[in-house]
């Protein structure tokens, strides 16, 4: 918060591991000792007056940024250089001084940065991120470390969607008591969110998407066929969700429906298919269930982040 100058430097180096209460710079600082003569001289004032100067002088240096700890090593013979002190334990991530250069008030001198927390920020789909909320937990593990997993939750979702990848990020907190996690490290994100209402899944390719609507054909119980529209949901590990026109427990067919090869004709016969209400046999492949599937048990739930 003063003008002063760089006597010593115990830091020599950006990446330098410090502990709490380490010596990390001694600083020489006109305000400071003028400061610091007046409290001490002031220490054995008996009036009302010069208690209440006293108390201003005090005042006065903690405005000018002194801890009662450093002004109790300056007031024990240290002489006018004041030592800087770490204030928590981590690594000096930026050192922007050297030993005899003058600095001046609100200029930064290094970066102290703790490692006991760390923050992983995960690029989610729109899709997966309207299921995940603050407190939702994670698990992460990194590429550095195999084999090894780390707990966490989600601390907010940032307020902003990236243009390229259309994805929202998730910032994640977690502890670091040991130091494993660095930062720019790369992490693989599991999320666990809250299971939601139960609803049928079908095989993603089972979905017949026209450009107007998305259809599946369904297997009638005496062998016909009937394309039935349906509101689909998330995808995740080849499933889809259907969120409207499936009750569960129907069967759909999953692949070779028409065996056309050009879109236009799947439309062309999508539309044959309303009209008429069935396709023979032939033309279509083995059905397959629309049931839920195990062991999402209903659901189609996101099995991991991005890194």
């Amino acid at each position: 918060r003063v003008d002063a100058v760089i006597s010593k430097l115990w830091v020599r180096a950006p990446y330098t591991q410090v502990t709490a209460g380490e010596p990390l710079a001694e600083l020489l600082a006109p305000q400071w000792s003028s400061a610091l003569a007046e409290y001490d001289a002031l220490q054995g004032a008996q009036s009302a007056d010069a208690k209440a100067l006293r108390s201003a002088a005090r005042e006065r240096l903690r405005v000018l940024g002194l801890t009662a700890a450093e002004i109790r090593t300056a007031r024990r013979g240290a002489g006018a250089a004041i030592t800087l002190d770490a204030p928590q334990t981590g690594v000096v991530t930026t050192l922007e001084v050297r030993e005899g250069q003058r600095v001046g008030a609100g200029q930064t001198l290094m970066t102290l940065n703790s490692l006991a927390t760390v923050w992983v920020e995960a690029a989610l789909p729109q899709a997966v991120a309207g299921t995940v909320h603050s407190g939702t937990p994670v698990t992460v593990s990194a590429d550095a470390l195999p084999g090894q997993e780390f707990h966490g939750s989600v601390e907010t979702l940032l307020p902003d969607i990236d243009n390229a990848t259309r994805t929202q990020r998730a910032r994640i907190v977690l502890a670091n008591p040991d130091g494993r996690l660095s930062p720019g490290m790369f992490a693989t994100v599991q999320l666990q969110p809250a299971e939601g209402e139960a609803v049928p899944v079908v095989p993603s390719d089972a979905l017949i998407a026209t450009g107007v609507q998305t259809r599946v054909i369904v297997a009638e119980a005496d062998g016909r066929f009937r394309p039935l529209a349906v509101h689909a949901g998330r995808s995740a590990d080849g499933y889809t969700e259907i969120l409207h026109g499936l009750r569960g427990g129907e069967k759909v067919v999953v692949s070779g429906q028409f065996l056309i090869d050009s879109e236009a004709s799947l439309s062309g016969a999508l539309e044959r298919l309303g009209e008429h209400g069935e396709v023979p046999a032939a033309a279509t492949s083995a059905p397959h269930p629309a049931t839920s599937h195990d062991p999402h048990a209903g659901h189609v739930m996101p099995s991991g982040g991005h890194p």
